[in-house]
């Protein structure tokens, strides 16, 4: 699916992703998709809003409430997608009580997850995200995250850490005028290796 746009529209209780955008390997590559202006609530498995691969797609001012067992914001190299290309963009979204527990694993309210292959090109900004049940921000992944940049996101009271770094990822990242308050644990918990991985 590409040049498809799914605006003002409210969704509740869905049983998988709210709105997604997968790219399954192969032609043709899902491309130039926005989801913006969108209300999500208590979407009682997976996730409000994610990309899975594809080539300039968009989530863009949108709510995302009372998350129970996946992100808010989920951009993943996963379920064999095409890899990404240009630019993902995430921007001017809320994220409210946010991320939970599902495959022995806690989901940040946003995560960045390079679990099958490189994700390049990302630029997240204008982000709030509000008593995320773990982590506000979540990069993790076996493989590179690189050229993604971060910049003006806002996290309070996160369950866990504010922004975390997961021990396998690869790559590089921007950050700039990130604003961490109130976590229980750590505003900041980095397990990222330093060979591997540069923070700007």
């Amino acid at each position: 699916t590409s040049n498809s746009l799914i605006e003002d529209s409210h969704f509740r209780n869905t049983g998988d992703d709210a709105l997604a955008s997968w790219s399954p390997l192969g032609d043709p590559v899902n491309t130039n998709n926005v989801f913006r202006f969108n209300t999500v609530q208590i979407p009682w498995r997976a996730n409000c809003f994610a990309i899975y691969g594809g080539k300039n797609n968009h989530v863009e001012d949108n709510m995302c409430s009372d998350v129970v067992t996946y992100p808010g914001i989920l951009i993943a190299q996963q379920f064999n997608s095409n890899p990404f290309d240009g630019n993902t963009f995430v921007g001017r979204n809320s994220l409210i009580r946010a991320g939970g527990p599902m495959f022995n694993l806690e989901h940040g309210a946003l995560k960045i997850w390079s679990a099958q292959g490189d994700i390049s090109g990302l630029i997240v900004k204008d982000i709030l995200i509000d008593s995320p049940t773990f982590s506000g921000l979540q990069l993790d992944g076996a493989y590179g995250i690189t050229s993604a940049s971060f910049e003006n996101i806002e996290i309070t009271g996160a369950g866990t850490a504010g922004l975390f770094l997961g021990s396998r990822i690869s790559g590089d990242a921007n950050f700039s005028h990130i604003t961490i308050s109130d976590s229980v644990k750590s505003n900041f918990l980095n397990y990222s290796p330093k060979l591997k991985f540069t923070i700007n």
